[in-house]
């Protein structure tokens, strides 16, 4: 018993002195506020917001509105007068781990009403983690379309390849939640753990436990790696398999191809935003050309392509972190470029005067 206490307590000082050591190296993991965002099950998208709820992502509040966004409460016809720019996308534009103000959505509402004044705007954030092109196609051919946008945005990250070649539902006939048992709530981190939340947070801001555990996952992927189609995309994408990705390409590209339609038949301008991958800049992958094909699949739209790639890199080379430290995702830094180069091309192309529209 004595020996057993004593090798007990070596272990534990030797975690306290490694953690003490690591903490003077790195930042601290985030921790994660209680309940993490949830969603209900949709017979139409897959998944949709909890409309009225509050949540958080990562450590960042989220509220969502009565229409089921993360964003103000905005009524569904346009006011008189105002400019609406629907903003589509993933967990990049829906943003993890970011504060509401600092979403690159907000962060250009913000830019084009101060300096566009007294011109009203409203940037409207549609985005969902976890969605695809596909469902992004399916949200603007429904509520997008009750919304009026005047510009639409499309935030495209490596991921939105997966999934696009399965059939659009029914959109008259398919209901947008299930009903009964099938609306349940899902993703509440709540009824998954037996550890109490505040005890959980503090073990998931020790770097020891964090670092350990990401070393183990890192072990077991090379000794069985994921044969997922998110991991056979990824692979396909930094080392230039074209061959594989020839399919998840021409699915994607044909339901880009129908958003950029529904924008001309709306005589409103769209814009594609590619999202750049941290590993890959970080990386030496010569053979990725990610943001290269997605330009030449856009470019028959005639509408404008913005790479984040250049900026994201340069931001890098100057110590300025555009993803967050335990994370893929924008950073506060990567949703200021984004919001800049959008507001550039908005601009340059001259879509601020909407009475014109300026679409092609």
């Amino acid at each position: 018993m004595r020996k057993f206490t004593l090798a007990a307590v070596i272990l534990a000082l030797m975690a306290l002195a490694g953690e003490a050591t690591l903490r003077g190296l790195y930042p601290l993991p985030p921790a994660w506020p209680e309940p993490q965002t949830k969603h209900l099950h949709s017979p139409l998208l897959g998944w949709v917001l909890v409309p009225g709820s509050q949540s958080f992502v990562i450590d960042a509040p989220v509220s969502v509105n009565s229409l089921g966004l993360r964003d103000d409460e905005i009524p569904r016809e346009k006011p008189a007068g105002e400019i609406r720019i629907l903003c589509l996308g993933d967990s990049f534009t829906f943003a993890l781990g970011i504060r509401f103000e600092d979403l690159y959505v907000q962060q250009l509402e913000r830019r084009l009403s101060r300096e566009a004044a007294p011109q009203r705007f409203q940037a409207i954030n549609a985005a969902v983690a976890g969605y695809n092109t596909r469902q992004e196609l399916i949200y603007l051919l429904t509520d997008g379309l009750t919304l009026e946008p005047d510009l639409i945005i499309v935030g495209f990250y490596w991921n939105d390849l997966v999934g696009n070649e399965n059939p659009l539902p029914d959109i008259a006939s398919t209901p947008r939640v299930a009903e009964g048992a099938d609306a349940r709530e899902t993703g509440d981190r709540e009824t998954t753990h037996t550890i109490p939340a505040g005890i959980r947070n503090r073990l998931r801001q020790s770097l020891v436990i964090y670092r350990g555990t990401l070393a183990v996952k890192s072990l077991l992927a090379l000794l069985k790696p994921p044969t997922d189609d998110y991991a056979v995309v990824q692979a396909a994408l930094l080392h230039g398999d074209e061959a594989a990705l020839e399919g998840y390409w021409r699915a994607a590209g044909e339901r880009l191809g129908q958003i950029a339609k529904v924008a001309r038949e709306l005589d409103v301008p769209a814009i594609l935003v590619a999202f750049p991958m941290e590993v890959h800049l970080r990386g030496s992958y010569e053979e990725m050309v990610f943001a290269k094909r997605l330009a030449e699949i856009w470019a028959p739209t005639g509408f404008p392509f913005v790479d984040l790639e250049p900026a994201y890199r340069a931001a890098l080379d100057r110590g300025d972190n555009p993803f967050l430290p335990y994370d893929l995702h924008p950073s506060v830094v990567g949703m200021k470029i984004a919001a800049d180069a959008l507001y550039q091309v908005i601009r340059e192309r001259g879509y601020l005067d909407f009475g014109k529209r300026g679409a092609s």
